[in-house]
C-alpha cells in the first residue's frame, strides 16, 4: 500500500470513529527546517520537535509558526 493511501485509510477509519484529525510527517518538519534555518534537524533535534510539537496547547494547535517556533527553541538549546 501507498503512503498516501495508508493516509487515506487512517484519515477514513478515524471519521467512522468520529474523530477529527489532521496529520503531521517527519518530513513537513525537516523540509520546514530547511526552509527556516537552511538545514536538516539532527535526529536528537527532530526527536526534541516531535516532543514538542505532542505536547502542544490544543487552542494553539500545530502549524507552521508553531513548528517554527520550536525549532528555534531545539536548535538554540
Amino acid at each position: 500500500m501507498e503512503y498516501q493511501e495508508k493516509i487515506n485509510l487512517l484519515y477514513a477509519q478515524a471519521r467512522e470513529l468520529g474523530i477529527i484529525c489532521h496529520f503531521w510527517h517527519i518530513d513537513d518538519i525537516q523540509e520546514r527546517s530547511l526552509e527556516t534555518i537552511n538545514r536538516k534537524l539532527e535526529d536528537d533535534e527532530l526527536d526534541l520537535v516531535i516532543d514538542k510539537l505532542e505536547d502542544i496547547d490544543a487552542n494553539i494547535g500545530i502549524n507552521w509558526e508553531e513548528i517554527d517556533i520550536i525549532i528555534n527553541n531545539v536548535i538554540n538549546k
